[in-house]
């Protein structure tokens, strides 16, 4: 996560403090950024809950893994249960966009099966209080990634005196996290929080939200952001990974005092079959970087470097491009492939013979893309 994108779920969010549910805006990144602000369902006394954004990476799966059926007597929510159970309120509040926005806009298409969700917290729940620091983490988390690539956003090469500063920055800041107090588990757990997805009507996969530092107080709204992160996995005793299809994702906050719940949503869920491997590369392209499959826009060499792009619709694409390379045993990831509460725009995978960079393009004709650049070993 960047401070940028910090700012701009904070500014996305609709904090007039009036409804005691809020939906703030549910993210995702292909061609551009996408908005949709979606009206409130349910309520509750202590606090309300919404979804703030949605991040997929990618997972290992069988496409003919069965989904859960559904289940007459199965609780509001819970596995097999009717989305139709779930509480709603009287009225919603119609869809809008910005200018730039497309209304509609889903989640996805995504190949992963792994989440990381913002979800945004209202009212006067004490189980928030002390969650603070994913603004501090996020600094943290970019100056690392400064210090490891050796240069500053335009480029150019860091010297020695600005190597230290940032160095003296980190500890900084790696202290004042572990003073704050990242959210726990019990904290997470008090709250209730839960991403349920369904198909076709049915409750499939209701994923348990486990520890994520990139938390933190929001006070233009009054509520506190709690990131979450967890697997898309069927709520069958298997808990394999869902298959492609079509899927509808809400969010649900059980009160603790009173067991009410409340429940946002629903947004189209996308899920894409399994990753492949890019096949008709020019005959010396090295035959150990396996390339996504796609569209293929170009693959040429570039003095001693190669430089490749392949149109991939899909959200996390650059994730599925660098896990592709570690699963088929061909690299390390130079650092976390999984960056944050959206899919990365920026990976590195280290190869025995390359140093591989993988950033998320846009080709000339508008479709999302994924840029590799080779660069021999030293």
């Amino acid at each position: 996560m960047t401070l940028q994108l910090s700012h701009t779920l904070h500014d996305m969010v609709d904090g007039d403090g009036d409804a005691p549910f809020e939906v703030g805006a549910l993210t995702t990144r292909i061609r551009r950024r996408r908005v949709v602000r979606q009206g409130a369902r349910g309520a509750v006394a202590a606090g309300a809950v919404g979804v703030v954004a949605l991040g997929l990476t990618r997972g290992t799966w069988d496409g003919g893994v069965r989904l859960p059926s559904a289940d007459p007597d199965a609780a509001p929510g819970t596995c097999g249960s009717d989305v139709a159970a779930l509480p709603t309120a009287d009225a919603d509040a119609p869809a809008h966009a910005g200018p730039d926005d497309d209304v509609n806009a889903g989640l996805g298409p995504l190949l992963g099966r792994k989440f990381s969700a913002g979800v945004l917290v209202t009212g006067s729940s004490s189980a928030v209080a002390g969650i603070g620091t994913g603004d501090l983490v996020a600094q943290r988390d970019a100056l690392e990634e400064t210090r490891r690539r050796g240069t500053d956003s335009d480029g150019n090469v860091l010297d020695d005196a600005a190597l230290a500063a940032i160095d003296n920055r980190i500890g900084e800041l790696r202290s004042e996290i572990n003073a704050a107090g990242i959210a726990s588990g019990d904290v997470i757990g008090s709250l209730g929080l839960r991403l349920v997805v369904a198909h076709d009507g049915t409750v499939v996969s209701t994923p348990a939200p486990q520890d994520d530092p990139y938390s933190w107080v929001a006070p233009d709204t009054g509520g506190t952001y709690v990131m979450l992160t967890g697997g898309l996995l069927t709520c069958t005793r298997a808990a394999d990974p869902l298959p492609a299809g079509q899927y509808q994702a809400y969010a649900t906050f059980l009160d603790p005092a009173t067991g009410a719940v409340t429940v946002a949503g629903s947004w189209p869920l996308d899920l894409l079959p399994a990753p492949t491997r890019m096949v008709g590369l020019p005959a010396d392209f090295p035959a150990d970087v396996p390339l996504l499959g796609g569209r293929l826009i170009t693959a040429h060499k570039d003095d001693d470097a190669w430089v490749a792009e392949v149109g991939v619709d899909a959200v996390d694409n650059v994730n599925a491009a660098a896990h592709l390379i570690v699963d088929e045993g061909a690299g390390r990831p130079s650092g976390p492939i999984e960056n944050g509460i959206v899919p990365a725009r920026i990976s590195r995978v280290e190869t025995p013979d390359w140093h591989v960079e993988i950033s998320q393009a846009t080709t000339p004709d508008g479709q999302s893309s994924v840029l590799y650049r080779l660069t021999p070993q030293s």
